[in-house]
């Protein structure tokens, strides 16, 4: 009894694992598989997943190229596994393998140049996509949003997001019915965020244009007296003995 209480003691509590590392939080996981299944317990490890899906996110939107190398060979060997720290729960095994799935995905090595190529397919579109989440907060959008911006149909930005997230440059994570994009590891490469950079230029550039041509365009002038009765002359209907107009009286 004594035993479990100072175990219980050492245990970290969730608060101080919310700054932890992946490794960490899969180690604790596995530690978790020990306790007594109850009500207490199984909490405590949807918790823990819950924290393990939030690295995932930040792993993917900040890490570099070793973190995310290392994320991905941890969480591979506990989905390889059959996840056998998740106590049967199936919640559980379908986030570690989400997981597993997300940062394998990020932590694929750049092909130095395919990326280029993907980003001037599409008709520029792919490149404009990209840009878009690179210039937005945190260099993350929502799904919607970029379809909003973009116009494109949904079957179409579906495809060229699958090329994007394939490159590496855009990584979709999902929260319930909504996707946000973030920038992906390949798209966080010097030689890419330079591009990116340059398009971002661009598309400002031609914004303040655009702008720019809204206020300095002058409403077509309105016709003098003199022009206004000239008109009013031509448009009197003609008498068709005479071939004449009909004389007006000015008033």
């Amino acid at each position: 009894m004594s035993e479990d209480l100072s175990e219980e003691r050492h245990r970290p509590d969730l608060f101080s694992l919310s700054n932890a590392r992946l490794q960490d939080l899969v180690a604790e996981l596995e530690a978790s598989d020990d306790m007594p299944s109850t009500h207490e317990s199984t909490t405590r490890r949807r918790q823990i997943s819950t924290l393990l899906i939030s690295e995932t996110i930040r792993l993917v939107r900040l890490g570099n190229q070793k973190e995310l190398a290392d994320g991905a060979v941890v969480l591979a060997r506990v989905a390889a596994s059959g996840c056998s720290s998740c106590s049967g729960d199936e919640l559980i095994r379908r986030r570690v393998e989400a997981a597993a799935i997300v940062v394998s995905a990020a932590a694929s090595p750049s092909s130095r140049g395919g990326e280029l190529q993907v980003l001037r397919s599409w008709k520029g579109m792919a490149l404009r996509a990209t840009a878009l989440v690179y210039r937005s907060n945190e260099s993350s959008m929502q799904r919607s949003d970029l379809r909003a911006t973009l116009g494109l149909e949904e079957s179409h930005l579906s495809h060229l997001l699958g090329d994007l997230e394939a490159a590496g440059l855009l990584v979709r994570i999902a929260h319930g019915r909504s996707v946000t994009l973030h920038l992906g590891p390949t798209g966080r490469q010097p030689h890419v965020e330079q591009v990116l950079a340059q398009e971002v230029a661009r598309q400002d550039k031609a914004d303040r244009e655009v702008a720019h041509l809204t206020r300095t365009r002058r409403p077509a002038p309105r016709p003098t007296h003199d022009v206004a009765r000239r008109q009013q002359h031509q448009a009197r209907p003609i008498n068709l003995l005479t071939g004449d107009a009909p004389t007006v009286v000015p008033a």
